[in-house]
């Protein structure tokens, strides 16, 4: 190896652009040894290479540059140890942050793709479901104020003229889960309800609420006032709103004598 490199020659052994050294240069963080008198190009001493490796070291450890300048300016092992100590504590920090955003975006990629699946967009029909829970968010007003609503699949209620928001957590099947997750939850009690889908903006989600009770006051089925809509192809998916799907749930009213769903007349 040579004992004396050029910025480009120390630009290829470390696979690095030459407009970062020539930054690393300007900051003081990594200077050449000289420069040629003639040409005024930066020239470095094989040993500096040692420097330059730790200052890729740290980086790759999620050190800023200033924080790299210190470290280099201040280090020895004491030092050093603590250092990487305090740094592994921030990255486990930032890693369990970006786990569980992961955890929720792979839940609401599930969601969508099995909807999907199953959807028939001309479909009226009586769907039984257990008990389902979601985390309350409420109002429009406070709703892209939270990270609920862009990390969850979202459910809208619609009851007396009012519509509240809430994240549906799909996955979630026992109490017991969301008592571990040590947060506040709701639940959308068991039973069968009469569903169909709404295509298009939400704006015009009225016209099909009317549809399905119209439908269902044919069949001679009894519906509660609360509309529950899952919305499964939304802003987040499909820039066309015409193209929005939106899953309506209207839950069976059960006869007041038997206890049972109203099926008189299915």
């Amino acid at each position: 190896m040579k004992n004396v490199l050029s910025v480009g020659e120390i630009s290829d052994l470390f696979n690095m652009n030459v407009q970062t050294l020539h930054y690393y240069d300007r900051m003081g963080l990594f200077k050449p040894y000289c420069r040629e008198a003639q040409s005024g190009y930066r020239l470095y001493k094989f040993d500096q290479i040692y420097k330059l490796a730790t200052i890729r070291y740290l980086k790759n450890l999620g050190y800023s540059l200033e924080q790299i300048q210190s470290y280099m300016d201040t280090r020895d092992i004491h030092y050093t140890l603590d250092q990487l100590k305090r740094q592994s504590a921030v990255i486990r920090k930032e890693w369990d942050r970006l786990r569980r955003i992961d955890e929720v975006i792979q839940r609401k990629i599930r969601f969508i793709e099995e909807k999907i699946e199953c959807i028939d967009t001309g479909q009226v029909c009586i769907k039984q479901f257990p008990i389902r829970y979601y985390l309350p968010i409420g109002s429009e007003d406070i709703l892209y104020g939270t990270d609920y609503f862009y990390y969850y699949p979202t459910v809208v209620f619609y009851e007396d003229g009012e519509k509240s928001f809430g994240a549906f957590l799909p996955d979630v099947r026992e109490e017991e889960e969301i008592e571990r997750e040590g947060v506040q939850v709701k639940s959308i009690e068991a039973g069968q309800f009469f569903c169909g889908y709404h295509l298009g903006p939400y704006e015009q989600i009225e016209k099909t609420f009317e549809r399905l009770y119209s439908e269902a006051k044919d069949r001679g089925i009894s519906l509660a006032k609360r509309k529950i809509n899952f919305n499964i192809i939304d802003q987040f998916v499909e820039r066309d709103a015409e193209n929005y799907i939106t899953e309506v749930q209207i839950q069976v009213k059960k006869d007041r004598n038997t206890g049972r769903m109203d099926r008189s007349h299915w």
